[in-house]
């Protein structure tokens, strides 16, 4: 019988966690990987799918949920946030439909309005946040974003007015089939090696140099052998090369040896053995 794990927590952990409360933007070109920050947050971003699910009953069967019987009526959409800066744009966005003028030369006026136009809901949202493996971020994306819950705002002496917004997704004519929102995340980085030369001869020592092939630009943050990691100065890392010192080398039991080469994102790399002899 194959032994069971009693935890997922695994090598790869610390790689695949999202972290911080992440950026918020508006329009966000997904071509491009450009936007305009809607502005600093507290109290972090909650994005959140909701399916309406119906199950159809049948006479007979005492299941509640048989497969292939539960349809999907309706799907919500939503990204909340709490807005730490109140700006005329994020007050317009609270509002939703709203009228704007200039007022004189020192004030705009911003008014609400009984009705929407298309101009009134955003283009998109996006949630932009950290991926503790990846060098590139996981991207939320809300299509045609309009704030229903209109504007609130709390202000009290010794703290700050924060501006709570909830963007739901809609739907468009032109595409009714899908649920308003994307989300991109980064590919996995996969990362290998290869070594120049597999056998070490201590009678005639050389560096053993490693050179890495990434698909994400990964770097090498360590170079461990079993679950010893070598000292800086018995390794140098330069870009995709890592070296190995003779010296070190030298000092090891005559045998295979099998480094492993620490990535900062991606799997690390289980690299070539060398084979140390005299």
């Amino acid at each position: 019988m194959a032994e069971l794990k009693t935890s997922g927590f695994n090598a790869e952990t610390a790689k695949n966690l999202l972290l911080d409360a992440g950026a918020v933007y508006k329009n966000f070109n997904k071509t491009a990987f450009t936007g305009t920050l809607i502005g600093a947050t507290q109290g972090g971003n909650s994005f959140r799918v909701q399916p309406n699910m119906r199950n159809i009953p049948i006479d007979g069967v005492k299941s509640e949920y048989v497969k292939g019987l539960t349809v999907i009526d309706s799907v919500e959409v939503s990204l909340t946030t709490n807005l730490l800066e109140v700006t005329k744009d994020t007050i317009t966005m609270a509002l939703g439909a709203i009228t704007e003028t200039s007022h004189d030369s020192d004030y705009d006026s911003i008014r609400g309005k009984q009705y929407l136009t298309d101009n009134d809901y955003l283009e998109n949202i996006a949630y932009v946040g950290k991926l503790s493996g990846s060098k590139k971020p996981v991207i939320i994306i809300i299509y045609i974003a309009l704030n229903h819950g209109g504007l609130s705002l709390d202000m009290q002496d010794a703290a700050e007015g924060k501006l709570p917004i909830t963007f739901h997704g809609h739907v468009d004519s032109s595409d009714l089939e899908n649920p308003p929102f994307e989300i991109l995340y980064p590919k996995p980085v996969t990362n290998s090696a290869t070594l120049d030369t597999a056998t070490f001869t201590k009678e005639t020592p050389v560096d053993a140099v490693f050179t890495i092939t990434s698909s994400g630009e990964a770097k090498c943050m360590g170079v461990k052998l079993n679950i010893y990691a070598l000292k800086t100065s018995e390794y140098t890392v330069v870009g995709d090369t890592v070296t190995v010192k003779k010296e070190y080398l030298g000092t090891l039991e005559d045998g295979d040896h099998i480094f492993t080469l620490v990535m900062d994102s991606g799997n690390n790399i289980t690299a070539p053995k060398i084979t140390v002899g005299a």
